[in-house]
């Protein structure tokens, strides 16, 4: 390499008229980058992954010679980048010590240079080209991802032909990491263990974000600690929960009701939790249930919705003789601004189903009343808005607690530095707020 790009350096050495500092100026440069990439290029150590522990001993499938799929003639919009991926992955086996065949008619391709695969067959990417190589060269494995449609259309020409089964390929995909099509033809993996399902809490936002996935995580490993197989529906990548070892089973999904759904009937999942991720999850738990038919571990989904449906929970309040302030659940921006007036500015526009004060606005007059309204409907549509009247100065107390058929197991209560309104919505007037345990009711 370093005699390589010396010998370059003499082709663009500048005329004879330029200063002689500057032509030696420029042959240094060369130089010192040959020095560099002579001492950088080290091929990388192939038992590295076993070190990290990320691939364990028995995972591990005993590969010596592996064919690779090319992507035959290069066309539009489909050119350099598989000509790139298949010569990195020639590359990659080569320093791996592991022997690879190539096929690809196109020898205006990198990857048919002599120098990275060991034998180059010029040949068509035909099911019959590709069952003769396998024939000849007994590969023990073969690369189907590197060749662009080319390649992925000769894979379903061979399945369907039942060649893979004749040469008797198998498709090991022992790993945390699931995705899911609608178009495929046959699972990689098995679905057994009917696991318990644990969904995390989406996209981090502010004032509700890494508690959720605590939760989730927390929730994962004491379910595993019981024995349970565990499977995690979560897309958000900056989170502990998708690390591969968190759980059994990753699936990276939406959190809506038909994906979740979807991986629930098709692992026959004994149950799925949906009480440790935020907002997301509790959206569509009641749906879930009524719906979809799941088996909703933990707080009833019914229950959930009674404290997420804020007409509801104000109407429990009420029934059960806990004080609350003033509210009326919203009809129309009419009765909004006589509630109002009756009651008095500074108001509180609540919508359902939201954390951390999402959309809850504090109204302090009838100008800013319909813009706010408008915007709490928009939140939760299917959810009613609540307006209550809202009180200044008041300390705002929060209480969690865990409890078993009616009976208080474990609580919590915590008291904000700041007045009420600042993160969310709570009252202590007069000292005299309601205790813990009728929140739990």
């Amino acid at each position: 390499m370093a005699q390589a790009l010396t010998a370059a350096s003499k082709s663009f050495t500048p005329a004879q008229s330029q200063p002689a500092q500057a032509r030696l100026n420029q042959k240094r440069l060369f130089q010192s980058a040959a020095v560099r990439l002579n001492v950088s290029q080290q091929a990388p150590n192939p038992k590295a992954y076993l070190e990290s522990g990320v691939i364990k001993p028995k995972e591990l499938v005993d590969v010596k010679k592996v064919l690779v799929i090319g992507s035959g003639g290069l066309a539009i919009g489909q050119a350099g980048e598989f000509d790139y991926s298949g010569s990195q992955a020639l590359k990659a086996l080569k320093e791996a010590g592991v022997a690879s065949v190539l096929i690809n008619p196109n020898i205006a391709t990198i990857q048919t240079n002599h120098s990275l695969a060991d034998e180059v067959y010029y040949l068509p990417v035909t099911p019959e080209y590709v069952s003769y190589v396998i024939e000849k060269e007994k590969p023990d494995g073969i690369f189907l991802s590197f060749g662009g449609q080319t390649a992925l259309n000769l894979g379903v020409q061979m399945q369907r032909l039942g060649l893979f089964e004749k040469y008797g390929v198998k498709f090991p995909a022992d790993t945390n990491y699931l995705y899911t099509t609608y178009n495929a033809s046959s699972h990689d993996v098995t679905f057994e263990d009917k696991g318990t399902i644990i969904l995390g809490s989406g996209v981090y936002r502010i004032g509700s974000s890494v508690e959720f996935d605590w939760c989730a995580v927390s929730a994962t490993q004491a379910l595993r600690e019981m024995g349970n197989k565990t499977i995690m529906i979560n897309y958000n990548p900056e989170t502990y929960s998708t690390d591969f070892d968190t759980a059994d089973k990753l699936y990276f999904e939406e959190l809506s009701y038909e994906r979740v759904m979807d991986i629930y009937e098709l692992e026959s999942a004994s149950g799925v939790v949906v009480s440790v991720g935020g907002q997301l999850p509790q959206n569509i738990a009641l749906r879930l249930q009524e719906t979809g038919g799941a088996n909703v571990l933990g707080t009833d989904p019914k229950d959930i919705d009674k404290a997420e449906d804020r007409q509801k929970f104000s109407e429990i309040l009420d029934s059960i003789g806990v004080d609350q302030p003033a509210w009326k659940e919203l009809t129309s921006v009419a009765e909004a601004e006589a509630f109002a007036t009756e009651v008095g500015y500074p108001v509180l526009v609540r919508p359902s189903y939201v954390l951390s004060g999402a959309a809850m606005t504090v109204i302090r007059s009838q100008e800013d009343l319909k813009d706010k309204l408008e915007a709490a409907s928009n939140v939760s549509p299917d959810h009613p808005v609540v307006i209550t009247k809202f009180i200044e100065g008041a300390q705002e107390i929060d209480v969690d607690g865990v409890a078993s058929d009616g009976k208080l197991i474990l609580h919590a209560v915590s008291e904000h530095v700041e007045q009420a309104g600042v993160h969310s919505v709570g009252w202590k007037k007069g000292g005299s707020g309601p205790k813990p345990t009728a929140w739990l009711h």
